[in-house]
């Protein structure tokens, strides 16, 4: 289990540092492993929508909201754009 942990803890950290470091990335999914599942699975519902997008032929949308805003923010935005 410490092993699991511990492997599991250097590969969110590597994956940080490839967000951080590709400047088209969203740097809101730096640390995401942190979020309560209910905030999982609207960040997760977003992220299937672009891909839904890029199959179907049309351009990606890009997750709203900028970088630097509170996660609280963009958690509240996404929900709203799902519920609706």
């Amino acid at each position: 289990q410490n092993t699991q942990n511990r492997d599991a803890a250097a590969m969110h950290a590597k994956m940080d540092e490839l967000i951080y470091a590709v400047k088209k990335a969203d740097s809101r999914f730096i640390g995401i492993e942190h979020l309560t599942d209910k905030e999982l699975a609207l960040i997760l519902q977003e992220v299937e929508l672009r891909a839904r997008d890029i199959h179907a032929g049309r351009p990606a949308r890009a997750i709203k909201g900028k970088p630097g805003v509170r996660l609280e923010e963009t958690i509240t935005t996404i929900s709203e754009k799902i519920e609706r």
